[in-house]
Formats: structure tokens, C-alpha cells, sequence
């Protein structure tokens, strides 16, 4: 409020349409969901403001129209829901787990999928760490997934 002409430190391109980031537990990476790139990015926050060109490190290709993102498994794991939000609204959709010590490796970073209902909107992970919650707006529900037994869908190249 002091000085909003000068609030900005840097623009960063995040792929087309981003809609929601997840920070690290360290601070030090952040996951961007670009839903019209069908893509999650990973910035190095330290090259954000210092130096920006070279602080995206990755674009890994996911589902369609990821929009939600959380980091889990401390760290180790980033999961995009593919909300495809043209799909007809009562069609299940899938979240996409990626090893984020891949991401570099573009599509060789997908671990594989877990199933979800319908436009996977918002998730959270709980203090502990333990469970990921996400919410599904087409098909008005809930998930509970524990993080320790994800119920992962291997993907076969």
C-alpha cells in the first residue's frame, strides 16, 4: 500500500491459463497447473525475483485441464487433478502423481493416475500429512485419499 507501483519484483510465464500453484515444504519449488496446457510447471522460487529467466525448470504434461495441485509425501510427490471442466459434468475424471526429482524428465515423471469424480475443483493435505482431501464439483463430493497407500494406476509407456 506504501508503494504499488513498484509491488511487483517479476512476471514469469506459467504456461496457458494457470490456476492454482502449491509451494514445497521447504519453500524452495513451486508447482503451477496450466489447464490449457494440459501441464504442470516447476519454478525455482530462489530464481524468481533474482533471476527469472531461468527460474522455470520444468513443464510436465498431464491430464486435461488440470486445475488443483498439492505437494505431498513431504515433497516428494505433486498431484494435478485433470479437471476437464468441458467433459460432461458427471464424468469421473483422474488425478496425475508426479515424482518431483523427475520433473526435469518431462512425461518420465508421471508415477501414474488415481481415480477421481467428477471435476476434481480444490485439494488439501492435512497437518499431519497423511491424507489428501479433494473436493470433486461435478459429482458434488468428497475424496479422502491416505497419502501412505496411494492408490496409484501405474502408467505402461
Amino acid at each position: 500500500s506504501t508503494d504499488p507501483a513498484h509491488a511487483v519484483a517479476a512476471r514469469i510465464p506459467a504456461g496457458c491459463s494457470p490456476v492454482r500453484m502449491a509451494i514445497s515444504p521447504g519453500g524452495e519449488r513451486i508447482y503451477v497447473t496450466a489447464r490449457n496446457s494440459n501441464a504442470v510447471l516447476a519454478f525455482d522460487t530462489a530464481k524468481l525475483v533474482a533471476d527469472p529467466e531461468h527460474a522455470r525448470l520444468a513443464m510436465v504434461p498431464v491430464g486435461a485441464a488440470p486445475v488443483p495441485v498439492a505437494v505431498i509425501d513431504g515433497g516428494r510427490k505433486i498431484v494435478a487433478g485433470n479437471s476437464n471442466r468441458f467433459a460432461r459434468s458427471s464424468e469421473p475424471q483422474s488425478l496425475t502423481v508426479l515424482d518431483a526429482a523427475r520433473m526435469q524428465d518431462g512425461a518420465a515423471a508421471t508415477l501414474g493416475t488415481i481415480p477421481a469424480g467428477a471435476f476434481p475443483r480444490e485439494m488439501a493435505v492435512s497437518s499431519d500429512g497423511r491424507t489428501l482431501f479433494l473436493t470433486n464439483f461435478g459429482s458434488q463430493s468428497l475424496q479422502v485419499i491416505d497419502i501412505d497407500h496411494l492408490p496409484i494406476v501405474p502408467n505402461h509407456y
